[in-house]
């Protein structure tokens, strides 16, 4: 990231996944000393791991029980609860609508490394999540837990199954698996990991919803940090990374979105070592690196999806970014 921290990530997504390998005849300690973690790593959903440990412990996961799905799995067993305040939060709203803006507004609470993020789409919203730190391995696997944990939640919050799902990646089990998981509606080699749910079903009414439990729980999780908060400019790359594959932002929107105004947030981000146009420069280069390692999404459309008006500037850019031009960077591998 900008500031050279690595992310962190609150364990509670990750807290069912020692039972999870048991369950799949795998040793959990020896899954977690192959990702670098102490054996009791994910015993407290409130405690913290690095964001790249998060993934790591993933990808041995998947190696040590050879199971394609694993991460669909894991993310089908993630509720509100394992969110900790945030998701008490959640829980406590009027509708849907409410309830995933809770998750949005406070998701970097939890994690630093990712951001979740909603889109509009047309007569739809796209539920979204991103990386933007660097160098993170297993990103499919990241992506196919989280959009697994959206469709449970969505499920656990009363609301009808995604109209379909967006994965960035290709398939890494047949689509009977997907399906299950997912629904039949899966779209692979996307621009981002998403979940489409129909406008109309944000006004969905929330059985759970309590208003005098939401002024506390408002309260409660404006109080708490399961991990460091991010400075401004990892709050720009948050915001930027789901943008760019959606439109080019501008300096005057992010400002708006963080709170201030543009040369406010350019002095400031300058007093931090950048500015607004290398942060969205680093955002896309991220993003681009991302489709290039994990889909086969022809190097013309990468370009397009961010924003470049010529194939050659896309080129250009990535070239003074990456040390290399796209292709010969897809040449080298999926790793990391």
């Amino acid at each position: 990231m900008s500031d050279g921290a690595d992310g962190q990530q609150r364990v509670g997504p990750f807290h069912p996944l020692p039972a999870l390998l048991h369950e799949l005849g795998a040793d959990p300690s020896a899954v977690l000393q192959a990702a670098g973690l102490p054996p009791d790593a994910l015993d407290d959903p409130d405690g913290s791991i690095s964001f790249v440990a998060a993934a790591a412990v993933m990808e041995a996961a998947a190696l040590a029980t050879r199971r394609p799905d694993i991460a669909l799995m894991l993310g089908a067993r993630l509720t509100t609860r394992l969110l900790g305040p945030i998701g008490a939060l959640m829980r406590s709203a009027p509708d849907l609508g409410t309830a995933l803006n809770d998750l949005v507004a406070h998701q970097h609470r939890n994690a630093r490394g990712a951001v979740v993020y909603l889109a509009a789409h047309p007569d739809a919203v796209l539920i979204g999540y991103a990386v933007y730190q660097p160098d993170v391995p297993a990103l499919d696997l990241l992506g196919e837990v989280a959009v697994a944990a959206g469709a449970r939640i969505l499920q656990e919050l009363g609301a009808a199954p995604p109209r379909a799902v967006l994965l960035a990646h290709g398939p890494r089990a047949d689509a009977r698996t997907y399906a299950r998981y997912l629904g039949p509606q899966i779209r692979f080699e996307a621009e981002q990991n998403a979940l489409l749910i129909p406008q109309p079903a944000l006004a969905t009414p929330l059985a759970t919803a309590d208003p005098l439990a939401r002024a506390l729980h408002t309260q409660e999780v404006s109080e708490y940090w399961a991990v460091a908060q991010p400075g401004l400019s990892e709050r720009v790359l948050r915001l930027l990374r789901p943008l760019v594959v959606l439109r080019t932002p501008d300096v005057e929107e992010i400002a708006a979105l963080v709170g201030i105004r543009p040369r406010t947030l350019n002095r400031l981000l300058r007093a931090e070592g950048t500015n607004y146009r290398q942060l969205l420069t680093e955002a896309r280069l991220e993003t681009a690196r991302q489709l290039l390692r994990r889909t086969r999404m022809p190097v013309t459309q990468i370009a397009v999806s961010l924003g470049y008006a010529q194939h050659s500037d896309f080129t250009r850019a990535f070239r003074r970014g990456a040390g290399v031009a796209p292709r010969a960077f897809r040449e080298r591998g999926p790793h990391p």
